[in-house]
């Protein structure tokens, strides 16, 4: 299954990421239910190149596709993700699907903002 979607492409065949290094990072975030076309708040409170961490009131389950939007001075990452590990107290992981190269390239600049102002951990999945 692939969508074609404004910033990116999202198949469900993707790239397998057994690390990821996680930053932290704070930044709004919008997700958009695929499937339910329901939209759902929270805060990333970790980042990675691959992914990152949710905080919200309406953790979705695992293997839920969304269409994310963060929102971090003033610049905005739009791609698709999947959900790879969801907690109702705690929230949820997502897995970034094929982001645009220019959205690519907003993630590699938020890590190297982040990187003296942060400390970093590894998540095996």
């Amino acid at each position: 299954m692939t969508l074609n979607l404004a910033k990116g492409t999202m198949d469900a065949s993707a790239k397998d990421h057994r690390m990821q290094q996680y930053q932290a990072f704070t930044a709004k975030i919008r997700l958009l239910n695929l499937q339910t076309k329901l939209e759902t708040d929270g805060i990333v409170t970790e980042l990675s190149q691959d992914g990152c961490f949710v905080l919200t009131k309406k953790p979705l389950p695992e293997r839920t596709c969304v269409w994310v939007k963060l929102r971090s001075n003033n610049v905005d990452f739009d791609c698709a993700a999947q959900v790879t590990d969801s907690s109702i107290s705690a929230g949820m992981h997502l897995e970034f699907i094929n982001p645009a190269p220019e959205q690519k390239l907003i993630l590699k600049h938020w890590m190297r903002l982040s990187v003296g102002t942060a400390s970093t951990r590894t998540m095996k999945r």
